[in-house]
């Protein structure tokens, strides 16, 4: 679990520091903050996701514990999207279309190391061999 809680940081920090490169130069310092702040729900809830996967897994539950790591996954970055448009300053700073980005950053790596943390392999995607 430690695992995948340093990945899903490194792949947060990665996109907020691409960001910063690629748009520093053109919008200032502003976006930055607006980006990190962000990055850090989408961490916050990632890191609750994989939390109550990898917890709820170990006591034998897999079904319940990908479940509250869906609620977890998608409950912070939700709020957080309300209350973004709700404040003016944070609407007019961009703060829900970098939500929007950084959930879905959040979202690809978070599912894949669920799965992993969860024991689930990825052949339940391939046809069933029906050539028996």
């Amino acid at each position: 679990m430690t695992t995948g809680l340093v990945v899903l940081t490194a792949v947060l920090a990665a996109a907020w520091v691409l960001e910063a490169i690629l748009l520093v130069p053109s919008r200032g310092w502003q976006v930055t903050r607006v980006a990190g702040l962000a990055a850090g729900v989408c961490w916050a809830s990632g890191v609750l996701a994989l939390v109550s996967t990898g917890l709820l897994t170990r006591a034998k539950q897999p079904l319940t514990g990908v479940l509250s790591g869906v609620l977890f996954r998608t409950g912070g970055p939700l709020a957080a999207l309300a209350v973004g448009t709700a404040v003016p300053a944070l609407a007019q700073a961009g703060f829900p279309g970098q939500l929007v980005i950084y959930f879905l950053i959040m979202l690809v790596a978070e599912t894949v190391l669920a799965i992993r943390l969860a024991g689930l392999s990825w052949k339940f995607l391939s046809r069933p061999d029906r050539s028996r």
